[in-house]
């Protein structure tokens, strides 16, 4: 049995992030019962300068990345595309406008960095799903504490503790020494995936190129 410790370095408002998870889990299914992996996820923000108000997506496309609207309709059909294959619906035709929202998203890590230390990889990792629903697929305010508090609680946390976590101060600087701890690894786009803390493989990758990239480094490890 092969073990693979698998960093997911990504942020909430990226949708090939929830892709290139589903693509990722393919991958494992794929390669079967002799690879053993744990999930954790690290914070990444493409967007820190979002106001508490929000941003449509509009405005993110032409001010953030130079796009055009024109530009950006045909990059949101190739990532829909890539979401419905890979069985995370993604329903921008819903929105031929551009008018929904992009969050902050650091409310958002500092949920998942908690969920992490006090429920395991596991938990987190449904949080980490669940999060990508509200966003994409709910149009939820992912940086509202309510939204962030109901959204655990929907993941089978305890809202409580959900609450308190977004109000401390320990974990505000938790995520920033995360976030400086991605940038010094050079972590500069996301999803990317830390495999084993020394093998790197970036973006959304068709799960039979995960598969193999995945044997290849539990085969590597193993020889080590």
């Amino acid at each position: 049995m092969s073990k693979l410790d698998i960093a997911i370095w990504s942020d909430v408002i990226c949708p090939w992030c929830p892709i290139g998870h589903a693509n990722l889990q393919q991958a494992l299914d794929l390669l079967g019962a002799g690879i053993e992996a744990s999930v954790k996820w690290k914070p990444f923000q493409l967007s820190p300068d979002v106001p508490p108000e929000g941003r449509t997506m509009r405005e993110s496309f032409e001010q953030k990345m130079g796009l055009s609207f024109e530009q950006a309709i045909a990059m949101r059909k190739r990532v829909a595309d890539a979401g419905r294959e890979a069985g995370f619906a993604i329903p921008w035709d819903e929105d031929p406008d551009g008018n929904g929202m992009v969050w902050n998203t650091f409310a958002a890590h500092k949920l998942l960095r908690w969920a992490l230390d006090t429920a395991g990889a596991q938990k987190q990792c449904e949080l980490s799903d669940a999060l990508f629903r509200a966003n994409f697929q709910d149009g939820r305010n992912i940086s509202d504490e309510e939204v962030l508090v109901d959204i655990a609680g929907s993941a089978g946390l305890d809202r409580v503790q959900a609450q308190a976590a977004l109000a401390d101060p320990a974990l505000d600087q938790a995520v920033q020494t995360e976030l400086e701890r991605g940038r010094q690894m050079g972590v500069a786009s996301v999803p990317t995936f830390v495999i084993n803390g020394k093998y790197g493989i970036a973006g959304g990758q068709p799960p039979e190129q995960f598969a193999r990239a995945l044997q290849q480094i539990a085969a590597e490890t193993a020889a080590a």
